[in-house]
């Protein structure tokens, strides 16, 4: 530039280019080898390229990226990924905590956090063991006889009415 400003460039690699491990797990049907397949990628570096773009592997690493807002939720990508941008489906999870951003979410989660400490988590795990059970047993059955389909958004729209009976 002529007018002595002085203009800086500054290159980074982009994910592709970083050099990062691979990790694989989705073929996997035991969770202990997902695990182990987990633990390696982590020996290597607290990020890897997973099945759909980068994992961070850490813990540290996770608090982290959870508290940069830089990073949000992938909600709403995920389910666009996967063919689903409005409906019923999106609507419950975009507007769930998990899918909202910003002050909304900050607002609902200092509302809940207490509830989510270990302390907390301890004293909701009979209640949490209860209905996941209530939820889960019925099913057992069902699942034996007809495995999910790939595409889980069609199975929740296809049953999102139907009542858990046994």
């Amino acid at each position: 530039m002529g007018d002595g400003r002085i203009m800086t460039t500054s290159i980074c690699p982009t994910v592709a280019e970083a050099g990062l491990p691979s990790i694989a797990y989705e073929h996997l049907t035991d969770p202990d080898e997902a695990h182990l397949a987990i633990g390696q990628a982590r020996r290597q570096g607290p990020i890897a390229i997973g099945p759909h773009g980068p994992e961070v592997l850490s813990y540290e690493l996770v608090r982290a990226v959870l508290r940069d807002p830089r990073f949000v939720p992938a909600v709403k990508l995920v389910m666009s990924a996967q063919g689903v941008t409005s409906g019923p489906l999106w609507d419950r999870a975009t507007q769930s905590i998990l899918g909202l951003e910003g002050e909304t979410h900050h607002r609902l989660r200092r509302l809940v956090s207490k509830a989510f400490t270990p302390r907390g988590a301890e004293r909701l795990r009979t209640l949490i063991v209860d209905v996941i059970t209530e939820l889960v047993d019925p099913l057992a059955g069902v699942i034996a006889l007809h495995p999910l389909p790939d595409d889980l958004a069609d199975f929740h729209m296809l049953h999102a009415d139907a009542p858990f009976e046994a």
